[in-house]
């Protein structure tokens, strides 16, 4: 989950709160330099033009808003792997953001509380200038034509180059490929959560990227009429796209760093761990979340698909024939889907606080041309069978803040009478009543120490859910790559701790209940969130400092492939990488200190023991 997540939740209350917003869709963000437009580029589809801007502090850049990397996926391309995008006729003006692509608005009757909940926020965010502009966005720019990407590069001579035997004399950059996180579901690579602003001091070339979500980008029959994770061949056709143009825009394509957060980061993993990605990146950053997570991969996909179409209305025999199936889906409004999309998930399915998506990453048949995955990423990841690269891998120290919305009076007491929904939904599924109590019990104990489940011990909650969700996943993903390292492929491990402002807390109503960083709130010191333009911060102070600390790393680990290479004011520390018998990690707080081990030793060791007795999958035999 990511800022959008959150907001996905809360848009239709801010809409009923300040009426229809205009239809602007979203000038670009940062100030434009008063010269305009650039002078048109030539890639592969044909001639660009992008537009000056200038950051708060007075660096300048150029961005190219909106490029389409692959066809529009409708019609028959529903549910299959992208193609590039065709050529196009005289110069394309990149200077307005693409399409969004299609998610859900509204939340699922369960979590109607939660909406409730955060009316006091949405008052405030209806305060905020970008809120119009960002509603309008989903109101009018979601569409399925959405596969554009944004470059932004701080090169001005290399965006300027006219000719290749100018650009071959001129000190490329290096290049950071972000993929927004949102559960599969939600989420866009627009300025308004991720503006390039902080990195563009760095030195690096900057693309974000959108990827089909939900059933959209994610449904699979286990047959060829629809493998599966189209919308992480979207993220390849992309990779695919940056090695062939962005020398163009300044950038090196023989460096490239992948970055994602939460389920962007999960799907970085997945180009970490899949043939088919190989060579299209040298280095990976993976925030908030790794393949052994437990909401990531979906082993039945076939049947999600097969309650969807029940759900749209589909017959029996349509029900039962993947083809058919198909062939139905594909003659369904986006609209309609998304407004079903939900009943794919059973009530069953819900029993725990922790589930699988039903939209996410599959096995593809082997016979699948093209395949992204066709093995169990776990599997891989054992067998140690996947692209050895330089990892940056880590998590914030309050990781559950997500669950904080759903809390409700209703929910606190509902959890305090069924202590079983704390049983992770794999783990209810292997285990008869008596067990599932009995692994409750273990639990409340451990987390509670007799405390009762209330709103005095919504932090014992958070934490929980935060281990239960992603911790333990990136704590059992992390040993399995430090037992696989070597020296050309090391891996960095942190922990993200500095609370000077947070978005995804703030927009939650965690900031006065966590200590630390919520999920998604590094992304607050990595990229400039303009949707929150006009906020005030406590501590402004404080958080320059933090941004330039990770900014720093990140750029750094970019350009080196080590994020301590060289020490600098900002991060004037030796940040070892992890290595079997001798793991460390950095914590990133007020100051950077680097500590033994791994985070939550105790709760990890917990889950570990747990896993191996209830699950008995050698993915933690690690």
């Amino acid at each position: 989950m990511s800022l959008a997540s959150g907001l996905a939740l809360t848009l239709g209350v801010w809409l009923l709160l300040c009426g229809t917003p205009p239809s602007t869709l979203g000038v670009p963000i940062p100030e434009q330099d008063s010269s305009g437009k650039a002078p048109a580029l030539t890639i592969s589809q044909g001639q660009i033009t992008g537009v000056y801007q200038r950051t708060a502090d007075g660096n300048n850049f150029m961005a190219f808003y909106g490029i389409p990397y692959a066809k529009p996926p409708v019609g028959e391309l529903r549910f299959k792997a992208p193609e590039p995008a065709d050529k196009w006729e005289g110069v394309l003006e990149a200077r307005t953001e693409g399409n969004i692509c299609p998610q859900p608005m509204k939340p699922m009757k369960r979590f109607a509380g939660a909406t409730k909940k955060m009316m006091g926020m949405m008052k405030k965010m209806a305060g905020l200038p970008n809120m119009p502009a960002f509603a309008a966005k989903h109101m009018t720019g979601m569409k399925e034509d959405c596969l554009f990407l944004n470059v932004y590069s701080p090169n001005l001579a290399a965006t300027l180059a006219m000719e290749e035997s100018a650009l071959n004399e001129i000190k490329l950059n290096p290049v950071l490929v972000f993929f927004h996180g949102g559960a599969f579901s939600v989420g866009n690579a627009d300025a308004m959560m991720y503006g390039a602003d902080l990195l563009m001091s760095k030195g690096v070339v900057l693309v974000t990227v959108n990827y089909r979500l939900g059933p959209l980008g994610f449904l699979a029959t286990n047959s060829a009429d629809a493998p599966g994770n189209a919308g992480l061949k979207d993220q390849r056709l992309a990779l695919r796209w940056v090695r062939d143009n962005i020398k163009v825009f300044g950038g090196d394509p023989d460096k490239v760093t992948i970055y994602g957060e939460s389920a962007g980061a999960y799907s970085v993993h997945m180009h970490v761990l899949s043939p088919s990605s190989a060579g299209l990146f040298r280095a990976a950053i993976l925030s908030s979340s790794m393949g052994p997570d437990v909401y990531g991969f979906q082993e039945n996909p076939a049947a999600v698909s097969e309650r969807l179409a029940e759900a749209l209305g589909a017959d029996a025999a349509t029900v039962a024939d993947p083809a058919k199936r198909v062939e139905f889906l594909r003659g369904v409004s986006a609209k309609d889907m998304l407004s079903k999309m939900m009943g794919a998930v059973q009530d069953s399915d819900l029993n725990s606080i922790s589930i699988a998506f039903p939209w996410a990453v599959v096995a593809e048949p082997a016979d699948t041309p093209d395949a992204f995955l066709t093995a169990n990423p776990n599997d891989l990841l054992q067998k140690g069978e996947f692209n050895r690269v330089p990892l940056m891998v880590g998590m914030n120290n309050q990781e559950g803040s997500l669950v904080i919305p759903m809390l409700t009076d209703e929910e606190l007491q509902n959890m305090a009478e069924n202590p079983v929904r704390f049983v992770p939904d794999a783990m209810q599924k292997k285990l008869d009543e008596g067990g599932r109590a009995e692994l409750a019990k273990k639990i409340v104990d451990l987390y509670f120490k007799g405390q009762p489940v209330a709103e005095a011990t919504i932090p014992q909650l958070i934490e929980l859910f935060g281990d239960e969700t992603l911790a333990h996943g990136i704590n059992v993903g992390t040993r399995w790559h430090v037992k696989h390292a070597t020296p050309e492929a090391p891996v960095y491990v942190y922990l993200f701790t500095m609370d000077a402002f947070g978005g995804v807390s703030w927009l939650l109503g965690a900031e006065k209940i966590i200590k630390g960083a919520g999920h998604g709130d590094d992304l607050s010191y990595v990229f400039q969130p303009h949707l929150l333009d006009g906020l005030e911060v406590p501590d402004q102070a404080k958080l320059d400092q933090g941004r330039a600390r990770m900014t720093q790393l990140i750029s750094a680990f970019v350009k080196d492939k080590s994020p301590t290479a060289t020490k600098t004011e900002d991060a004037p520390v030796d940040w070892p990488a992890a290595t079997p018998g001798n793991i460390k990690y950095l914590d990133i707080g007020d100051e950077l200190v680097v500590k033994d081990g791994l985070p939550f030793p105790e709760r990890m060791a917990f889950w570990d023991k747990t896993s191996k007795e209830v699950l008995k999958d050698p993915i933690y035999d690690v």
